[in-house]
């Protein structure tokens, strides 16, 4: 079980991450985005990143160790689909 604190800790990301309208078709945004993520993971120059472009989107890599291998990956994206304003 989460504590009150860790609990109010993920709500407060999540709304902020939830916040940037981050529609796949906007670049920038999902841009916008990771750039947020990167400023929230704590001891960032302990990790080994790297962010690469393909087809003008960015996408970030991190990780315990350099480069790409791993025995275990997660995967996850930050945009989303077009949505109504009151969605």
């Amino acid at each position: 079980m989460l504590s009150p604190t860790s609990l109010s800790q993920l709500l407060q990301t999540t709304e902020t991450l939830v916040r940037i309208p981050s529609v796949s078709r906007d670049r920038q945004k999902c841009h916008d985005v990771l750039d947020v993520i990167k400023t929230m993971i704590p001891n960032w120059e302990s990790f080994s990143s790297e962010v690469f472009e393909y087809e003008g989107y960015q996408s970030l890599i991190v990780s315990t160790r350099s480069g790409r291998a791993a025995p275990l990956i997660l995967n996850g994206h930050v945009d989303v689909v077009t949505a109504h304003d009151h969605q």
